[in-house]
């Protein structure tokens, strides 16, 4: 089987890479094989499933009852071999030629009883776990909030206080009421920063136009009104995506899965302290037996997880009050990343379980 291709994509990162490893499987489908769930066809001897079979043509199965009357034609635990009419049907076969050149088709002639099952004979391979072999560099989420009022349709900036953008960062928006006129939420926006409270959009090219084009050329977006609600920017999401083969199928598939948990920032918020203010809202993933995956800054100096409480999941608490005009930036990570991951059946009676692990950075489910 072809490896299946990995790429990480968003985050605004570069660099960093994965691989594959494969882990062998035997892949099996269940039909219902009685007259009225419509699956087995006796006239054209085919059996259908409920979902794509997988199944490739000349592929070397084994048919099994499960204890109940085999269908006619068909005996129980017997291999035969598939010939593929689509994604969902299937003519069965007593040799691999037959089945590959569609002649001497077995002869489907009465309807079975029950759940019917097919296997492969041979291992298959499938994604057993994937493995960052590079984990690459500046991958974050850096969201940014504002009101409307952050909004200048008079010279299409958007104000945010220490956004933390820089020009040529690729960011996505949306709002949590009515969108800013000239903005859309199913797009992403190149950013060039004017200052740094401020910074303008250009669209990102599609099709035929490159997509830095109207970026290299300053094409700002025409803010035509302020939209309501709070208005989000934050870097295009972290993926990973994995194309391979998927029985007859080539296909990729998308999941949100973040390389390095100590480096990729699933949140960010600053405010600008008042004085005597502790208590900072802040959500973020709470770890009761672990330390919170997160960090807080004060003025850009990182401050040590005893200045501050972060156990409710949803506050930062100072120890000690802000004198005020202080940047607080508040920052948390993928809590949800595995570097590893292992999923065992206890025996009974048992407590040891063989796991390689970092101290402080587990958790079991």
């Amino acid at each position: 089987m072809e490896v299946p291709v990995v790429t990480i994509t968003g985050g605004n990162g570069t660099g960093a890479k994965a691989e594959a490893t494969l882990a062998n499987f035997i892949h099996e489908v269940t039909f219902n094989s009685i007259a009225s769930a419509n699956q087995v066809d006796l006239p054209l001897n085919t059996i259908a499933i409920g979902s794509p079979h997988k199944f490739r043509d000349g592929e070397h199965v084994f048919y099994e009852t499960n204890g109940l009357t085999p269908i006619g034609g068909l005996e129980n635990n017997s291999e035969y071999y598939v010939g593929v009419v689509d994604a969902y049907r299937v003519k069965l076969y007593k040799t691999q030629v037959d089945a590959v050149t569609g002649k001497n088709v077995i002869d489907l002639t009465s309807f079975g009883i029950g759940g019917h099952t097919l296997r492969t004979v041979n291992y298959r391979k499938k994604v057993g776990s994937i493995r960052v072999i590079d984990s690459g560099k500046n991958y974050e989420n850096k969201l940014r909030q504002v009101a409307s009022t952050g909004i200048n349709t008079a010279s299409n900036l958007i104000n945010i206080r220490n956004h933390g953008y820089k020009s040529g960062d690729i960011i996505t928006y949306s709002t949590s009421g009515s969108e800013i006129l000239g903005l859309s939420t199913a797009q992403s926006y190149y950013v060039t920063a004017y200052d740094n409270n401020q910074f303008y959009l250009s669209q990102v090219g599609i099709g035929s136009t490159t997509r830095a084009q109207y970026y290299n050329a300053r094409e700002y977006v025409d803010l035509r009104s302020q939209g309501s609600g709070t208005h989000s920017f934050n870097y295009e999401p972290i993926k990973v995506k994995i194309k391979g083969i998927v029985g007859l199928t080539t296909v990729t598939t998308t999941e949100s899965i973040i390389v390095d948990s100590r480096t990729i920032r699933s949140g960010i918020v600053t405010e600008i302290a008042t004085a005597g203010q502790t208590d900072f809202t802040f959500g973020y993933p709470v770890r009761p037996s672990n330390p919170q995956l997160l960090d807080v800054f004060m003025d850009g100096v990182r401050l040590n997880s005893v200045d501050y409480d972060a156990t409710s999941g949803t506050q930062i608490v100072l120890q000690s009050p802000a004198n005020g005009t202080e940047i607080v930036e508040m920052v948390s990570y993928a809590s949800t990343v595995r570097t590893q991951y292992t999923e065992v059946t206890a025996g009974a009676g048992q407590t040891n379980f063989p796991f390689i692990y970092s101290p402080g950075n587990l958790d079991v489910l």
